[in-house]
């Protein structure tokens, strides 16, 4: 107890110095940019550069780790879990400054995703960017998906591969324009903005800070926005890792994340929130292809209105990562999470806590990717306490040409929704996606899919099914 009561007072008094924490960042990021410029310019012979590794498809699939989510995308109706456009960024521009721009299409034939009177709709989104990187990269240093859901609002804990040198800086400013052809009242202007800032001692010791703020809505759905009003949000996250290596076969990691959610609408407040987490890895090299870690992970969610909910929960796990050859690369972690909440009459919610993902090439050509995961996640809906996600996900790949790429996406998930003042609801929600890709230019390409949605649950006004044809187009330069 005293323990805890020493966490809960130094998360409290963080609350108040996260804001100027997330300013720093991009404050410091801005302040070294010049002085990595310049360090990048003296050359650094035989250091192993990170696009370098994300130029390999076993490391990009190993990188959507942290991309496992069913259901609508988190971001509004922006799938953000579609593989990204194939686009040679290594032959595109190679300095600082890279500007990128996404334009998509798509029709669905159930706009609001309801059991009945359905709505079909056009749905036209453009992406702009701009991120800047010193020293520079070819290829984009983080990809962070915040998860509302999510206690601490990541589906997993954010890796950066592999480390650079002494200093790596990197900011990413983007926007979605997205408009709808019939249901013009849901158009909306949204927006991202991340930065990250890496530091190496030569003790050894790694030093990142990573933040983004995200403007955007709730997908259509069961639980979301419904039709005639969106429901809008302000998200943030604040990462903070120092990480250490003293050269031998242990290595130790130590996290402290911010996460911040807030509604603009009143009828959302209760799922208004601020989440502050610790999170703690021992790790031990057993062999250059094999790794064991031990992970533990505490998280306060503090509800603004609805303070029922407020919580600790605490993860403990074991793991492994097995990389037996160029082929094929495991990643497992299993454990234990508890999640106790502050009001004694609501019962704590407990169990399993697992995450595996699988990757296998076949040939130079043809690569598959299976993902699972059990967790406990936070419902969009005020009468329910906890919600437990089994999830499970397929992807296959297959290169054809030099310049056409065949993909399928499989998508199935159990979604239990549990309360002490309702019924349990059980949803099944299962999700399938062909695409072809085309690469028309070393700085261009395309990609149209299908994707059909249904949701099967044991109360039937939530039932639906919806089908979307999509063409995406996107420029890197």
């Amino acid at each position: 107890m005293v323990v805890k009561a020493f966490i809960n007072k130094f998360l409290f008094i963080s609350m108040f110095k996260i804001r100027f924490l997330q300013l720093s960042v991009l404050l410091i990021s801005m302040q070294v940019f010049v002085i990595a410029v310049q360090a990048e310019q003296e050359g650094r012979n035989g250091r192993i550069h990170i696009s370098q590794l994300a130029a390999d498809p076993v490391y990009a699939a190993l990188a959507m780790e942290n991309h496992l989510s069913f259901g609508q995308a988190e971001r509004g109706e922006k799938d953000n879990d579609a593989p990204p456009v194939h686009v040679d960024e290594d032959t595109s521009a190679i300095g600082i400054l890279h500007p990128f721009l996404q334009v998509e299409g798509k029709y669905v034939d159930n706009l609001y995703r309801l059991n009945d009177d359905s709505t079909d709709d056009f749905i036209m989104t453009l992406s702009p960017g701009l991120w800047l990187a010193a020293p520079r990269s070819r290829k984009r240093i983080l990809d962070i998906k915040i998860r509302n859901a999510r206690p601490g609002g990541l589906m997993t804990d954010l890796e950066t591969g592999r480390s650079f040198q002494r200093l790596q800086t990197y900011l990413l400013v983007t926007t979605d324009v997205v408009s709808y052809a019939r249901k013009s009242q849901n158009n909306f202007a949204g927006y991202t903005a991340e930065g990250f800032f890496q530091y190496n001692l030569p003790v050894g010791l790694r030093i990142e800070a990573a933040d983004q703020f995200h403007r955007s809505f709730e997908p259509f759905g069961v639980d979301g926005s419904g039709p005639g009003h969106l429901y809008k949000y302000n998200a943030n996250i604040f990462l903070l890792s120092f990480k250490y290596n003293p050269g031998g076969q242990f290595r130790l990691q130590g996290d402290y994340s911010n996460f911040f959610l807030d509604y603009d609408d009143e009828i959302k407040n209760f799922n208004n929130r601020v989440d502050n987490g610790v999170n703690f890895y021992i790790w031990h090299d057993y062999s250059p292809k094999t790794s064991f870690f031990f992970n533990e992970k505490y998280v306060h969610l503090d509800f603004d209105t609805d303070r029922s909910k407020n919580s600790d929960q605490y993860d403990t796990s074991i793991g492994f990562r097995w990389l037996p050859s160029d082929k094929t690369r495991f990643r497992v972690k299993m454990g234990y999470v508890n999640r106790i909440y502050d009001d004694d009459t609501v019962p704590s919610a407990n169990g399993a806590l697992v995450e595996m993902n699988a990757f296998y090439r076949f040939t130079i050509k043809t690569s598959l990717q299976l993902s699972a995961a059990s967790l406990l996640n936070i419902p969009n809906e005020s009468v329910y306490n906890y919600r437990r996600d089994n999830l499970l996900r397929l992807m296959y790949l297959q290169e054809i040409t030099e310049k056409f790429i065949f993909g399928f996406s499989g998508k199935m998930g159990q979604l239990t929704y549990k309360g002490n003042r309702i019924a349990e609801r059980e949803d099944n929600i299962y999700t399938i996606g062909p695409y072809i890709q085309y690469k028309m230019r070393d700085w261009l390409g395309a990609r149209m899919g299908y994707t059909y949605e249904k949701r099967s649950s044991d109360l039937e006004r939530y039932d639906f099914t919806n089908n979307m044809v999509s063409l995406r187009i996107q420029a890197s330069f």
